[in-house]
């Protein structure tokens, strides 16, 4: 046998094998759109006597579409009216949503239909502009059943779906750097941050107050002093402190701080007070002759 029909049969054969493939694949998927991902319909209880509430459940990123009307046909052939059928147009949603949709008194002679039980009651959900629509068929039976029976209400339903996202762990540093008011000095200073090395507050900070409590030198006033050099690390989460404390030097900007140009150096203690205030510790500077 030529090498020229070996190829062909070869070749003949990994065409029928893709087809096949591709045909296996169809039908899986047709099966999975058809048993596995195919709309289904809730009921909801109704507020309302002439209401019929309801969720469908549908693949909205598969079929996007607008859910604008309700259809009720009624086929009872047995029994009195034979046919019935009611059209309600509503808003409309894109996505599974709860709704309780009034039909009015024609509903209630829907319901009170001779040989009910024993009818069919076809269900349609649809799109008047994409032109789709879900189809659900039931007994009269089943549907009075579910229609009376369900406990699970458009309010229910409402609260059950409302997503509650689990708490993360996060590792938050604890800073002492702000302490309570105390005996109404930060009122009296107009101060907001109350911070050791602010001599507005030494006394609180020298245990028990004055020169009297505390270690030794505790309450001693701090001396002022200049820094040659000051600078902002990275990771500045933008909190406004520093600027707050001394706003000629610190410039808080959309994403980041930073030093103003030529900024006063020669009080060093308030400067100092802006790094203890800063939460991330991202403020340094350099005394000079330190």
């Amino acid at each position: 046998m030529s090498t020229s029909i070996i190829a062909m049969q070869m070749a003949i054969l990994l065409a029928v094998g893709f087809v096949g493939i591709i045909g296996l694949s169809s039908l899986l998927l047709g099966f999975f759109n058809r048993y596995v991902d195919k709309a289904k319909l809730d009921f909801l209880k109704p507020i309302e006597k002439n209401s019929f509430g309801f969720i469908l459940n549908w693949n909205a990123a598969r079929e996007p579409m607008i859910v604008d009307y309700l259809k009720l046909n009624l086929f009872n052939p047995n029994g009195t009216p034979t046919r019935l059928e009611i059209y309600k147009s509503f808003k409309g949603f894109a996505e599974p949503t709860p709704c309780e949709i009034s039909l009015g008194s024609e509903f209630l002679t829907f319901l009170a239909a001779k040989g009910f039980e024993k009818s069919l009651v076809e269900i349609e959900l649809g799109s008047s502009k994409e032109g789709i629509n879900f189809k659900f068929d039931y007994s009269g039976q089943s549907f009075k059943k579910l229609w009376q029976s369900t406990s699970k209400s458009v309010a229910d339903y409402l609260k059950m779906s409302v997503t509650v996202q689990s708490n993360i762990p996060y590792d938050v540093p604890v800073k002492s750097f702000i302490s309570e008011p105390q005996n109404n000095v930060v009122e009296s200073v107009n101060a907001d941050l109350v911070i050791a090395v602010n001599p507005a507050f030494q006394a609180l900070f020298s245990g028990g107050g004055g020169t009297s409590g505390g270690a030794a030198g505790a309450g001693a006033a701090l001396v002022n002093f200049a820094v040659s050099k000051v600078w902002i690390e990275p990771g500045c989460i933008v909190c406004n402190a520093c600027e707050d404390i001394y706003p000629e030097v610190f410039d808080v900007q959309a994403d980041t701080c930073i030093v103003k140009p030529n900024p006063p150096l020669t009080d060093g203690l308030k400067i100092q007070e802006a790094a203890e205030g800063c939460p991330v510790e991202v403020i340094k500077f350099t005394k000079i002759n330190a």
